[in-house]
């Protein structure tokens, strides 16, 4: 029996997009979260997608970039990373009302 393993996960796309040897492509999202403390908290959390999914990331994401990851969670070489299953390319904002969106998240 398989157990619930589901991500949905929306930020901003830290750096652009790369391809590993395997020909998997990687990128990394940023999120934002204010705790009730008021403090600011900004983790980063790796993402893979392969096949057609992975042709579009290259084509589609660059640094800054929103975007919304549904996925589940996975490992290799001890490490944990967000497989993606389905990814929205959110539009890109002006970079002025980018950084507002940024400071005040």
């Amino acid at each position: 029996m398989n157990t619930l393993n589901s991500v949905l996960i929306e930020g901003f796309v830290q750096a652009d997009s790369w391809k590993d040897q395997s020909g998997i492509v990687n990128f990394d999202i940023k999120t934002m979260r204010v705790d009730r403390q008021g403090q600011s908290h900004t983790p980063v959390f790796s993402v893979r997608a392969d096949g057609r999914l992975g042709e579009l990331v290259m084509g589609n994401l660059t640094a800054g970039r929103p975007v919304r990851v549904v996925g589940r969670l996975d490992v290799a070489k001890r490490q944990v990373f967000i497989a993606a299953e389905h990814i929205e390319f959110r539009p890109e904002a002006p970079k002025e009302t980018r950084n507002e969106q940024v400071s005040s998240r």
